[in-house]
């Protein structure tokens, strides 16, 4: 490894940490909240570990996304276009928008629970796929 240390260290280090102490923080955050109001608190707590929880998946997507793929650089014709670009901008934007669909997914998690269900399952498969294709 370029940096001595084993792949599954430096992903514990950059992804694990930083989520957990943010997620501490907001769990802390949610829990004071709930109580000031007079609200049920398993709600805005179910919602920070879920997100806690899509926050690791994420990272760990982008942290593994690798470089370009030289077939994204290839025109893509049809017939209003050339949607090349397209791809290739929604490839460099990919951590924002699966961020998006976790934040999506997690204010919803009481009302539509199935979609946090799918969205998680979308992360794992992803973050797995990649752990195994990584170079």
């Amino acid at each position: 490894p370029l940096y001595g240390m084993s792949d599954e260290r430096l992903l514990a280090g950059h992804a694990l940490f930083p989520v957990s102490v943010s997620t501490a923080v907001l769990l802390v955050v949610a829990v004071v909240c709930a109580a000031a109001t007079g609200s049920t608190v398993w709600p805005p707590v179910l919602g920070v570990l879920l997100l806690g929880l899509f926050g690791v998946l994420t990272r760990l997507a982008t942290a593994l996304q690798g470089p370009l793929p030289p077939a994204l650089l290839a025109p893509m014709p049809t017939p209003m276009g050339d949607l090349g670009g397209a791809v290739r901008f929604a490839w460099a934007l990919q951590g924002v928008l699966l961020a998006g669909l976790a934040g999506a997914a997690t204010a919803m998690i009481v009302d539509v629970p199935g979609f946090a269900l799918g969205t998680a399952v979308v992360l794992i498969g992803l973050c797995a796929h990649r752990w195994r294709h990584r170079h």
